[in-house]
């Protein structure tokens, strides 16, 4: 007797797994055959170097193909039903699919999603806009954390020119690097208002002095920093405050608060519930570090009651 083999039932993920699997293979093969020849064509005194930023490029290529696949096998934000206009407040229905092209950590990627418009037409809106974290600058999560980020450490135009092409492989304009920073900022500050915390929430193994107690380190600071007036004008700069918890010899085992309004008289309570998201308080010790600026040393014993000691630092 012939057995009959039945074959395994494949879940919903399989499916769509498999799905991406074919449609990447035909999307990125000319990507795989560019890899493949740049790679069977470089030696070990050219494998390094222009090769490296090269095969990034092509592999972030391959990237946004894979995540534009991906989106492409949904429904768009489209159920359907009616939603809920959110400028009108009234019953929203589909009137069309719209296509754009979103900046994402990989690159440029082309994302269709259903658009709804309220009875008052006084504004349209895509559903799903929400839930991919698109903004009106469209840049993905991803790539507005990379902008934002360098936007504050290099300046909007390097940013733009010099530190997103050539550390991120990321193109995008000096006006999209101002605008996605500014957003970044008024949302933490909105959240710290709200009292939020940010990192992830653990215990650190604190580091032990020459008393074998574990030290906690915190450290308050103003720091200078440049301004620009409208349309690029000349203005004065400003002083940021800035507090610090972190875990001596631990790299990566920082937790900061900043700030150009309110002072440090705003950051009191951000710096103690960063401290408290990492076990400050399970700290044998905890040793404040100033550099002598006036109302730093109050500052700190006032807020940080259990710091042992004020450190000068040089």
């Amino acid at each position: 007797m012939t057995r009959r083999t039945t074959r395994p039932t494949l879940t919903p993920q399989q499916v769509e797994a498999e799905r991406i699997r074919q449609s990447l293979l035909d999307a990125a093969a000319d990507d795989l055959r560019e890899l493949v020849e740049l790679l069977a064509t470089t030696t070990d005194r050219t494998n390094f170097g222009a090769t490296e930023f090269a095969v990034r490029n092509i592999v972030h290529r391959i990237g946004a193909k894979a995540v534009e696949t991906a989106l492409g096998g949904g429904k768009g934000g489209y159920d359907g039903s009616s939603r809920t206009c959110p400028t009108c407040r009234e019953s929203a229905r589909f009137q069309r699919w719209r296509s754009e092209r979103v900046v994402t950590a990989l690159g440029r990627v082309r994302v269709s999603r259903a658009y709804d418009h309220g009875p008052l037409r006084q504004a349209g809106h895509g559903p799903p806009d929400v839930a991919l974290g698109l903004t009106a600058v469209d840049l993905s999560r991803g790539a507005s954390e990379a902008v934002a980020l360098a936007g504050v450490r290099t300046g909007f135009a390097e940013a733009a020119t010099k530190t997103l092409p050539k550390l991120a492989g990321l193109r995008v304009s000096e006006s999209t690097v101002g605008r996605a920073t500014e957003r970044v900022g008024r949302d933490v500050s909105e959240r710290l208002g709200r009292g939020e915390t940010f990192g992830r929430k653990a215990t650190w193994e604190w580091s032990k002095d020459a008393d074998g107690k574990a030290v906690a380190d915190v450290s308050a600071d103003a720091t200078g920093v440049g301004m620009q007036g409208e349309n690029g004008a000349a203005a004065d700069g400003r002083m940021a405050a800035v507090g610090m918890v972190w875990n001596a010899g631990k790299p990566g085992q920082v937790r900061y608060v900043c700030g150009l309004t309110g002072g440090l008289n705003a950051l009191g309570e951000p710096l103690r519930k960063q401290g408290a998201q990492v076990g400050m308080d399970r700290a044998g010790r905890w040793v404040a570090i100033s550099d002598g600026g006036a109302g730093l040393e109050g500052w700190l014993r006032g807020n940080l009651s259990r710091a042992e000691a004020v450190v000068l630092d040089f």
